[in-house]
């Protein structure tokens, strides 16, 4: 996505400079639009809560972990 942005701003006739905003998944793509385009296209970026690329290995955690933190909850069908 991050790769087929710069093409979408110039089918929409939009040229730099670009403020960017990535929430959650589309932080990553900000990143990566950053990391394709360089700094000089940029006049500002804002991350709310965004994902970082290192995120879904932290997230795996083993069940027995999972199984700690919900207790004695029983699932619900």
């Amino acid at each position: 996505m991050a790769a087929e942005l710069p093409g979408v701003l110039r089918a929409a006739q939009i040229s730099p400079s670009y403020i960017l905003v990535g929430h959650s998944y589309s932080g990553l793509i900000v990143r990566g639009f950053l990391a394709a385009t360089g700094a000089d296209a940029i006049a500002g970026m804002m991350l709310l809560d965004a994902n970082q690329e290192n995120m879904q290995h932290q997230r795996r955690l083993p069940f027995s972990t999972i199984q700690a933190l919900c207790g004695e909850r029983k699932r619900l069908l």
